[in-house]
């Protein structure tokens, strides 16, 4: 492989790598744009010395539950 072949690679990479980067970065500021005009739904915090606001639960069925779990100290 020539040098100037690999230089070429490279600088292909790269640019795809600059124009991914770019595009998640879109990406998650649509995301967040949509977020923060989508909240009317959500209650105000009533109580600012509380740090969970929202009580809330994530239930995942045993089913779904890895096997190595256990062995990692989670617990479902």
């Amino acid at each position: 492989m020539s040098v100037k072949f690999a230089e070429t690679m490279m600088d292909e990479r790269q640019k795809r790598h600059v124009a991914l980067e770019l595009a998640l970065r879109n990406v998650i500021m649509q995301v967040l744009q949509i977020v923060n005009e989508k909240k009317d739904h959500i209650p105000p915090v009533v109580h600012s010395d509380v740090v969970i606001s929202f009580p809330f639960e994530i239930a995942i069925p045993r089913y779904l539950v890895p096997t190595y779990w256990p062995l990692l100290g989670c617990e479902n």
